[in-house]
């Protein structure tokens, strides 16, 4: 038996979860000059960079866990061998459990995978602690990806999809003078990013943007202490197939990330 399955529209939901973040009520948007608007910009880079990176189980860790958790590039596969294929794994860190579906061309799902696979849904869940020299963080991120280009004769997958993430993290500013305790609400929008399927020959994505809509409460006195500020912003990351990201906070501040370590520097 087939199902058919709808599509989701990644901007649509970025809309919409903008307009709920914009509901917030004591959020304010990092768009102002001078000096406080670049070091909020920087501290959100900070956060966001580690969201992304591999080292700190952020996107890339996703990417590559669900790279391996479809059949990419044998289509030889056994249905069974897919089925039984481990769905909670570890990258570091981080325990990641994946629930998957698959679709065939004309967009029905499969009881189970076979060569007529063409795209998978993967919802997945991601637990786990990072402790590194300027970056330390809790992490809680549940997500829906949609994974096209699982055909034999396509050498790409294309990873479109939404996730939120909540994360209470310390790190150091990007100046290395202050450090900060923040807990960080976030929205990703992933838009056709695109990853070789073979990542001996490019482990990095080759083009596409990561969204995010962050709301960041930084705290005065450690996390036990008061609010110092609240704010809010939008993040984009676009991916250009090496291991280096641009980064634009709120369209206005600029920034290099190094998608292995997360690191950020302005750019």
């Amino acid at each position: 038996m087939k199902r058919h399955s709808g599509g989701g529209a990644p901007a649509a939901w970025l809309a919409i979860l903008a307009i709920a973040f914009s509901g917030c009520g004591k959020s304010a948007n990092v768009t102002g000059l001078g000096a406080a608007g670049q070091q909020a910009a920087d501290d959100i880079a900070v956060e966001v960079g580690a969201s992304a990176s591999l080292d700190n189980g952020g996107v890339m860790t996703e990417l590559e866990g669900t790279t391996s958790a479809v059949p990419t590039r044998l289509q030889l596969a056994a249905p069974e061998a897919v089925t039984a294929a481990d769905t909670t794994f570890t990258r570091g860190p981080f325990t990641i459990t994946l629930s998957r579906s698959f679709y065939d061309i004309d967009g029905n799902q499969l009881q189970q995978w076979d060569a007529s696979a063409v795209r998978a849904v993967i919802e997945s869940w991601v637990r786990g602690a990072v402790s590194g020299p300027r970056y330390q963080a809790t992490v809680g991120r549940t997500g829906t990806l949609n994974v096209n280009g699982l055909a034999a004769a396509v050498d790409t997958l294309t990873f479109d999809g939404v996730a939120t993430d909540t994360t209470d993290a310390r790190y150091t500013s990007l100046d290395g003078t202050r450090t900060a305790d923040v807990h960080v609400l976030a929205t990703r929008v992933l838009a056709a990013v695109k990853a070789l399927k073979d990542r001996n020959a490019n482990p990095w994505p080759l083009s596409g943007t990561a969204t995010w809509n962050v709301a960041v409460d930084k705290y005065a006195n450690g996390p036990q202490g008061g609010i110092e500020v609240h704010y809010t912003a939008v993040v984009a990351v676009t991916f250009n197939g090496t291991q280096f990201a641009d980064v634009a906070v709120n369209g206005r501040y600029h920034y290099r990330l190094d998608l292995q370590t997360g690191d950020v520097v302005r750019s």
